[in-house]
C-alpha cells in the first residue's frame, strides 16, 4: 500500500479556516473509496462471493466492512458480515498457540479454525448455505450447537472481516475471492519530517477503543502492543500486497479528535510502562495539535468505532 502523506500544519490551517467543510471533505474521500471497492465486489461475485477483508489492529476492518455491505445493499445486491472471530478455537485446546512465557498468543492465526474456515470459503462457493459457529469471550470457548444458519441466495456475497484474512493459510485455496486490505496508512510530516507514524495512529486509536468499550487501562492495552506489531509483521502485513483493494482508513483530523480522549489516558503512566518509547512519542506530537471537538465528527464516521457516538452536550 502506498502511504498517503499530510503536512500537519497544512492540516491544521484548514481545520481553523473550515473544520465543518473539511471534515466533510475528507469523510467523502473516505466513502469513495468504499464504493470503489464495492463495484469491485459486485463485479468479482461471479468469480467468487468470498471476500475476505483484513488488515492490521485499530484499522476500523468492521466499520469499514460494514459500509461496504451497506453499499452493495444500496445497489440491490445481499450482503452477509461474518467477523472471524467466531471461528476462534477454545483457549483450553491442546493445540492454542502460545507465546515463549506459556501465554495463549492472541494474535496468531493458528487461534482460528483453518479447517472449518476453508469448508465455510468452499461451500459458499458452491452457493450452499452454510452454520456458522458463535464464540463466547467470556468463556473463551464456542457455543455449544451447530451455530447460526447462514441462508446463501443466489447473488449474495459473504465478507469475513478478520486481522487474518488474507493469510496464505485461509485465502490459498481460493484464489476468486474478493481480497480487502484495510488500514489507516497515512504520514503526517512537519518541515520534511515524520510527525505522526500509521503505528501511532492506530495505538491511540486502540488505546482509545479499549477503554471506551473494553474497560482497558492504556496500561494493559500497552502490554499487548509489543506482540501485537510483532504478528503483524509475521501474519498481517506481508499480505497486503496480494489485496484487490486497498482502503485507507485515516481521516487527517483525527489526531485533533483523539487527543481529547487519550492524552489523559496516558498521563501518569509509569516511566516502566511497555513500549515507553511510543507513549513519549505520542505525548510529544499531542502537544502540537489542538483538541477538535468531538461533536463535529459525523455518525456516520469510522471514528466514532474508537471514541464512541455524539457527546448529548456539546464541549467547547
Amino acid at each position: 500500500m502506498t502511504f498517503q502523506t499530510y503536512d500537519i500544519d497544512e492540516v491544521l490551517s484548514v481545520l481553523a479556516r473550515d473544520p465543518e467543510a473539511a471534515i466533510l471533505n475528507w469523510e467523502q474521500a473516505y466513502q469513495d473509496q468504499i464504493k470503489s471497492v464495492a463495484d469491485f465486489i459486485a463485479e468479482n461475485r461471479k468469480n467468487s462471493p468470498v471476500v475476505l477483508l483484513a488488515g492490521p489492529s485499530a484499522s476500523s476492518k468492521t466499520s469499514t466492512a460494514g459500509r461496504i455491505r451497506g453499499y452493495l445493499a444500496d445497489m440491490g445486491i445481499g450482503a452477509h458480515l461474518l467477523s472471524m472471530d467466531n471461528y476462534f478455537i477454545d483457549r483450553d485446546a491442546a493445540e492454542y498457540p502460545t507465546l515463549p512465557d506459556g501465554s495463549p498468543d492472541l494474535e496468531s492465526p493458528e487461534c482460528l479454525d483453518m479447517e472449518l474456515l476453508d469448508e465455510h470459503f468452499s461451500t459458499l462457493e458452491r452457493g450452499e448455505d452454510i452454520y456458522v459457529p458463535e464464540y463466547d469471550f467470556q468463556s473463551k470457548k464456542r457455543v455449544p450447537g451447530e451455530g447460526n444458519f447462514l441462508d446463501a441466495e443466489m447473488g449474495d456475497v459473504f465478507i469475513f472481516e478478520g486481522i487474518h484474512a488474507l493469510n496464505e493459510r485461509f485465502s490459498s485455496k481460493h484464489p476468486n475471492a474478493s481480497r480487502v486490505y484495510v488500514s489507516p496508512e497515512v504520514t503526517f510530516v512537519r518541515n520534511g519530517e515524520t510527525f505522526c507514524t500509521p503505528v501511532q495512529l492506530r495505538l491511540m486509536r486502540r488505546i482509545v477503543r479499549d477503554h471506551q468499550f473494553r474497560s482497558a487501562s492504556a496500561e494493559y492495552s500497552l502490554s499487548l502492543w509489543g506482540n501485537v506489531i510483532a504478528s503483524e509483521a509475521m501474519h498481517v502485513v506481508p499480505y497486503q500486497a496480494t489485496a484487490n483493494c486497498l482502503v485507507s482508513t485515516a481521516l487527517p483530523y483525527e489526531i485533533g479528535v483523539l487527543k481529547r480522549f487519550v492524552k489523559p489516558l496516558i498521563e501518569t503512566l509509569p516511566r516502566n510502562v511497555p513500549c515507553r518509547s511510543q507513549v513519549d512519542g505520542i505525548r510529544q506530537l499531542l502537544k502540537e495539535v489542538p483538541k477538535l471537538n468531538p461533536a463535529l465528527v459525523p455518525d456516520g464516521s469510522i471514528l466514532r468505532e474508537f471514541i464512541g457516538p455524539r457527546p448529548a452536550v456539546q464541549e467547547d
